[in-house]
């Protein structure tokens, strides 16, 4: 398993943030604006407590993947992942969970929202990437945490974007 942990300031206050990232029209505008293709969203669970939704979408990985990796994967992979948030208490709880196509294992995360203390919201990250496959495995995880890593970075850019839009 390898692990990787980030963590982002946002310019939005905690309840304003988590009241615009727990929606259905967020997820579509987040990732129709990263270029998704063939999105689809399911809100799985929508009250007072808490958000989950699970994303289905159809990606390019192989042009971009080491040669180790290449026979692994397809040319296009739908990716189907799902993320929670809890909408109460000051630190806001949430969590990850994508699969990856045509492999054992996945990426994993825990996510947590907090005041930085001026009123600002931070989002931290602690992700998790297991791939079962004998000899290359841990090659594939430590080239999919550096994905992973790279796609919450964007997640990040395209959320504090759509914040600024509508907060």
């Amino acid at each position: 398993m390898k692990s990787f942990n980030d963590s982002y300031g946002i310019e939005s206050d905690v309840e304003t943030a988590i009241g615009l990232m727990t929606t259905e029209q967020y997820i579509k505008e987040k990732y129709t604006a990263m270029g998704a293709n063939q999105l689809r969203v399911t809100v799985l669970e929508d009250s007072d407590e808490k958000f989950h939704s699970r994303v289905e979408r159809v990606v390019r990985m192989r042009d971009k993947a080491p040669g180790f990796a290449k026979k692994l994967l397809k040319e296009e992979m739908t990716v189907v992942h799902e993320v929670w948030w809890g909408k109460t208490g000051d630190v806001k709880q949430g969590g990850f969970k994508g699969e990856l196509p045509g492999m054992s294992g996945g990426i994993e995360a825990d996510l947590s929202m907090a005041d930085d203390g001026d009123g600002k919201a931070v989002i931290s990250i602690e992700g998790r990437v297991s791939v079962g496959i004998p000899l290359i495995g841990g090659k594939l995880e430590s080239y999919m945490a550096g994905i992973a890593s790279d796609k919450f970075r964007e997640d990040i850019e395209a959320t504090r974007n759509y914040l600024k839009a509508h907060a």
